[in-house]
């Protein structure tokens, strides 16, 4: 919208202009601003489909981008690849190969291994909420619109439950080949309470 405003008005000072210098060619002025016009509109349009073509084009090489404490990875990594005040921690609960990620021994997030790499990270907005691990860029403080302002249209979704609060909860999914991206909110107007990205079936060495 304020982009076609400023368009409006440029069209606007080039009547001025015409008009002040050339009086008796009206006709010509204003088939010039339409002209202007058609052209910005159509230039905004443009646009809008090559934005929106770039983000339905996405592989998962594209977004496996995780930030911990402002330092980028992306699976598979180890542990030792943060630097010495990260590690890994058994937790009663998890799975075999499941542990949580430590920075100076409080819980950011949970990872999946591979022998040594991590294959998957996965975060509530409790390990969220200090904006300390993203995926894709997004935290916590995001919700789920952000998600598909982002990465596009999820191939699955879950249904609104009927007679739940708000629909109750709901989750995006993206699937790359054999990985995934999920994230999920309490419902379809909260942020994000959990993201995770997964890497699976894939050369860990």
């Amino acid at each position: 919208m304020k982009k076609k405003l400023l368009s409006l008005f440029a069209a606007f000072a080039v009547m001025l202009s015409l008009s002040a210098c050339q009086s008796n060619n009206t006709g010509q002025s204003i088939e010039l601003i339409d002209e202007v016009a058609s052209e910005t509109v159509l230039a905004e349009e443009t646009t809008a489909q090559t934005e929106l073509t770039q983000t339905s084009n996405l592989i998962f090489d594209d977004i496996n981008i995780i930030e911990i404490n402002g330092q980028q990875v992306s699976l598979p990594f180890k542990v030792e690849d943060l630097g010495e005040e990260y590690s890994l921690r058994e937790e009663n609960g998890l799975g075999d190969n499941e542990r949580s990620l430590c920075f100076r021994d409080n819980i950011i997030a949970f990872v999946e291994l591979d022998n040594e790499n991590i294959m998957s990270v996965g975060c509530t907005n409790e390990e969220m909420k200090n904006e300390q691990v993203k995926i894709c860029g997004l935290s916590c403080n995001n919700n789920l619109d952000d998600v598909i302002y982002i990465l596009g249209e999820p191939q699955r979704t879950s249904t609104p439950l009927d007679g739940a609060p708000d629909g109750g909860a709901k989750y995006l999914m993206y699937q790359y080949n054999d990985s995934t991206l999920y994230f999920s909110a309490t419902n379809e107007n909260a942020n994000i309470s959990y993201a995770e990205i997964t890497l699976i079936n894939k050369n860990s060495n």
